[in-house]
């Protein structure tokens, strides 16, 4: 592929962009689901991804599944926001359009990202919009065990995602906060990252109305 045009920033001082960071099988997902449980007026947008669909998952709901070719045509295009080829291998990225909708609204969004993510949405995101928060694992030998207990992998995969995820934990502190989902204890990571991002969102003037009680 050609490299991508570059992207533009979007410029706004309403709304904020929430990037919930970390390696794969740090329970991102696990705690984007108590979000979207507990704070339904959020914006969550999908991404777009080029890997392949994983038992049970259905496009539109964990991903929407494009071909390589769509999603390189997308970039060409600058209609994505940002975007990552990870392990080497597989895009994944979110489209501008929504997300530029939904902070010009005074809005929340709140989504996944790695760490290449992180770096371009800082280019992308001005103003204060942006709060990024990384999860860390408890320990490598936690992670590895989420990440066999999500699917079958083999080991030339899962060394692999062991080795982006030691680059990752090295960016870390580049991020605005730094929460560790200890073994067992998923909700009181959720709630130190509610936490935190309650007080940005008040910062910025973002109300946010929970749907439903605490754990």
């Amino acid at each position: 592929m050609s490299s991508a045009p570059e992207i533009k920033p979007i410029v706004t001082n309403t709304g904020l962009f929430v990037a919930i960071v970390g390696p794969s099988g740090v329970g991102k997902g696990t705690i984007m689901n108590l979000f979207k449980q507990r704070f339904k007026d959020a914006v969550y947008v999908l991404s777009n991804t080029t890997r392949a669909k994983r038992d049970g998952e259905k496009d539109g709901e964990q991903y929407f599944f494009v071909s390589v070719e769509e999603f390189e045509k997308g970039l060409q295009e600058g209609k994505y926001l940002e975007y990552a080829q990870v392990h080497h291998q597989d895009y994944y990225g979110v489209l501008r359009e929504p997300v530029e909708k939904a902070l010009k609204e005074g809005k929340i969004v709140i989504r996944e990202l790695d760490i290449q993510g992180v770096d371009l949405i800082k280019k992308t995101i001005t103003d204060g919009a942006l709060l990024t928060i990384f999860i860390k694992p408890e320990d490598m030998s936690c992670l590895r065990k989420h990440i066999v207990e999500r699917g079958k992998v083999s080991e030339e995969e899962l060394d692999r995602r062991l080795e982006s995820a030691e680059h990752e934990l090295k960016r870390a502190g580049e991020c605005d906060y730094t929460v560790t989902n200890y073994e067992g204890r998923v909700e009181q990571a959720y709630l130190d990252i509610e936490g935190i991002i309650l007080s940005k969102a008040k910062a910025r003037g973002v109300v946010l109305q929970s749907a439903s009680s605490r754990f």
